[in-house]
């Protein structure tokens, strides 16, 4: 019989090992491989859970924006950005909850269904807002306030809760991994180990790969904190800081391990700490959001909003998450709106350039870190100042008030319309006083061309000019070139109403009854304001002399104003022939020194009228700066001229007319009008007052003889040479008066009763001194006196005392018809 062979051969134990490590390799393999899947899947299920958080603070923060922004351009960015968070999210979600569908058997905790419950109402929340239209989204939306809560609270929460299950469930995989290695090891390494070891390696180089990628997904959340651009910081029990990402020490200007330990209140301006939540105050999913500024490692404020939310930390210990975003972009986008609107508010309440000037200047200066503010004008060949904001250092209000010449500093660059932004001047002389940055801003003169120019200076070491600033510099020049136009147009309207009132007023003055020198006070008044003048005179020009007749204001007339005598000597009175303007005295050769001393600078004068006196001249002057006469001021001085040069016109006739009035034509003495209206005068004394006076009546005798025998002419020469007679005997300051016919009067000023005789025989000199007829003696008289008050109280009662005695020694006379009787 054949030897048996053994029922285990070597071949069959190598190849039963060998099928029993294929075996075992084999359901190890497949054991191997669920458990990697299960750990590959809980890896993914992890980061995605870690997105979902990120994400649901990101369709959050994207709300907020959306109903924060006031512009219809952000809300539509912001609405997108929503959009895609939401869109990211509800896609995070699916895949969480795919992941938890595959799983063999499926894991509750991997995708459970108060998670997906609360995810899905978050996502309709946000949807909500989607389709809110932008005219009803407010900050007190209640899916907005759901939003909010849900992303720093409930929500967030259960997000960490599924992420720690999740991170535990990876744990325990990874435990009963290694547990299944070992064993397959000791079984293989027990059947082979060369066969074990075959199996291991590869097992082990699997296992140090999955742990690595776990390691990399846990690391991911760490990093998203590290890196993104929000503030965030962790507190524990005590407030102090256990993290900070560096988007927040970047905030405070410092590194994120020097702010480990210290407390919010720490790095907040104390003003604000009544509005610090400490996290001990939290109830279990309440969040919080306010506004605070913190305080950089330089003292510098930065406005931020905090959202605050309670945490349990690992050991159950409470603590606080924040989150912080930086309001500094914001509040200087409010500021800039709030200096804007403020600007535009205060312009319209001003009415002249000056005023709209002065008003844009002081709310800019308040708004922009400058230390000046100077408003430049084009005049000529030079930028010189108009309006100035801020203290300038002494010697520089000198160097500004020069101006710029062409070519002088970046100034002239601004012509092309565009504004000029330097981080150091270029014009010597203000470097020299510590100017450094300069904003040279041109003001929209349209058809014109640029003819103003904002300055802005700042002091001390230069400085970029950040886009808010240029923005606001921008914004501010084409509100205020707006304002100057509207206000030059409203000042050009009031000065054409003024200017015609003041023709009216002044043309109404031809009409009216004052004396030149009333009439002169009055265009004065009316001029002066009109053409900003600060003096007026009527001058009266006799050869080389002038005499200065009425001054405005009136007080100017004084003896102890120097203007007035300095003008008499100053100015070229020959030159009256035509009207002459100089709009800057002290630039004109052969200028008087006195006047530029005076403060004259612009002049004006015309000639009026030459009448008996002399020449009359009307002169105006403006002191301080310098004006050009404008032609609406040309036509209104000249238009005054004439006024002026009529109503002197007009008393020279008044004057005439009255003459020619109270005048007698055939003797040139006063007639019966001026006697009794110097009866008048005189009857205004109270008797016993006032100095006496005396009144001769007079009457030649044989006037009618003469005119009949001799003719007219021949009785009128006797007439006037009777009355020149007269007035040779009596003094000067008696007054001889023809009444009318043959009848005279004489007034005797301060003459009384005692001086009758010798006055009588004055009347007779008189009648002797005239011409005898040929072969005749001259004709005679008789007169009769009387005075006040021995012969009456009132000057009629001494009148009528003084005809009675006249008419008495005509009587007494009458047979010897004078000297001797002419020839009937």
């Amino acid at each position: 019989m054949p030897e048996a062979r053994p029922v285990f051969s070597l071949r069959a134990t190598v190849y039963t090992v060998l099928a029993a490590v294929a075996l075992l390799g084999t359901v190890s393999n497949v054991l191997l491989a669920r458990e990697t899947h299960a750990l590959r899947v809980d890896a993914h299920r992890l980061s995605v859970a870690g997105r979902q958080q990120l994400l649901a603070e990101r369709v959050a923060h994207d709300a907020w924006q959306l109903v924060g922004s006031t512009t219809p351009q952000g809300r539509s960015q912001a609405r997108l950005r929503l959009r895609r968070s939401v869109a990211g999210m509800r896609e995070a979600h699916a895949q969480l909850l795919r992941h938890g569908a595959a799983a063999q058997p499926p894991a509750p905790e991997a995708a459970p269904d108060w998670l997906d419950v609360q995810v899905q109402g978050y996502l309709a929340a946000a949807s909500s807002i989607l389709l809110t239209p932008d005219d009803r989204l407010s900050r007190r939306n209640a899916d907005i306030r759901w939003l909010e809560e849900q992303a720093t609270g409930p929500l967030l929460t259960a997000l960490d809760q599924a992420t720690v299950q999740m991170e535990r469930r990876g744990d325990a995989r990874i435990r009963h991994l290694s547990g299944l290695v070992w064993t397959c090891l000791g079984v293989g390494l027990a059947l082979l180990l060369a066969l074990a070891l075959l199996v291991f390696r590869p097992l082990e180089r699997r296992h140090r790969r999955i742990l690595a990628d776990l390691a990399r997904e846990r690391d991911f959340g760490r990093q998203v904190m590290g890196t993104v651009a929000q503030g965030l910081t962790v507190t524990d029990a005590a407030g102090r800081f256990v993290y900070v990402n560096p988007a927040y020490a970047r905030l405070l200007g410092t590194a994120p391990e020097a702010l480990l330990g210290r407390t919010p209140r720490d790095v907040t301006f104390e003003e604000d700490h009544p509005v610090l939540v400490a996290p001990l105050a939290h109830a279990e999913g309440q969040t919080r959001a306010y506004e605070a500024r913190l305080k950089r490692a330089d003292g510098t404020l930065v406005p931020v909003l905090v959202t605050d939310a309670p945490r349990a930390a690992e050991g159950g210990a409470p603590g606080t998450i924040t989150a912080i975003t930086d309001l500094t972009e914001r509040k200087q986008a409010e500021q800039t709106v709030a200096t804007l609107a403020a600007l535009s508010r205060g312009l319209e309440a001003e009415h002249t350039p000056a005023e709209v000037a002065r008003r844009a200047l002081a709310i800019l200066s308040g708004a922009v870190e400058v230390a000046w503010l100077v408003l430049f004008v084009l005049r000529g060949e030079r930028f010189v100042p108009e309006m100035y904001s801020g203290p300038l250092p002494p010697g520089l209000r000198e160097q500004m008030d020069a101006g710029l010449g062409r070519g002088e500093g970046a100034i002239w660059e601004t012509l092309s319309g565009e504004p000029v932004y330097l981080e150091q001047t270029r014009v010597p002389a203000y470097l020299a006083h510590g100017v450094q940055a300069v904003a040279l801003v041109p003001l929209p003169g349209g058809s014109r061309g640029v003819t103003r120019v904002l300055g802005v200076y700042r002091a001390g070491s230069g400085r970029a000019w950040t886009p808010r600033e240029r923005l606001l510099l921008a914004a501010a020049v084409q509100s205020l070139a707006a304002a100057l136009e509207r206000a030059e147009l409203y000042e050009e309207a009031r000065q054409a109403a003024a200017y015609a009132q003041a023709l009216v007023a002044v043309s109404a003055l031809v009409e009216s009854r004052f004396d030149p020198l009333e009439v002169a006070q009055q265009v004065f008044r009316i001029l002066a304001p009109i053409l900003e003048v600060d003096w007026g005179g009527l001058i009266l020009v006799r050869g080389d002399q002038a005499r200065v007749i009425t001054t405005w204001p009136p007080e100017a007339a004084r003896a102890e104003d120097r203007l007035t005598g300095e003008l008499l000597g100053g100015l070229p009175w020959r030159q009256t022939g035509q009207t002459c303007y100089i709009d800057d005295y002290s630039a004109q050769p052969g200028a008087a020194a006195p006047l530029v001393r005076a403060g004259v600078r612009a002049l004006a004068w015309g000639p009026l009228a030459e009448l008996d006196e002399g020449r009359f001249v009307v002169v105006v002057t403006r002191l301080g700066q310098v004006q050009p006469w404008s032609g609406p001021h040309r036509d209104l001085f000249e238009a005054a001229a004439r006024t002026l040069r009529l109503a002197l016109e007009r008393q020279r006739h008044l004057r005439r007319v009255e003459r020619a009035a109270v005048t007698d034509n055939l003797t040139g003495l006063g007639n019966r009008r001026a006697f009794e209206r110097h009866l008048e005068e005189l009857a205004e004394q109270d008797p016993g007052e006032g100095p006496p006076f005396g009144v001769i009546y007079v009457d030649m005798d044989g006037l009618k003889q003469i005119n009949d025998t001799w003719g007219h002419s021949w009785g009128d020469r006797v007439l006037r040479e009777f009355g020149q007679a007269l007035g040779e005997v009596f003094r000067d300051q008696d007054r001889v008066y023809r009444l009318g016919g043959d009848e005279y009067a004489v007034l005797l000023p301060g003459a009384s009763a005692e001086h009758a005789p010798t006055l009588l025989a004055r009347v007779q000199q008189a009648a002797a001194r005239m011409r005898p007829l040929p072969g005749q003696v001259g004709p005679g008289a008789s007169a009769g006196a009387a005075f006040w008050p021995q012969d009456g109280e009132r000057p009629a009662e001494v009148v009528s005392v003084a005809d009675q005695r006249m008419y008495q020694e005509k009587q007494r006379r009458r047979p010897g018809q004078g000297n001797r009787a002419l020839p009937a």
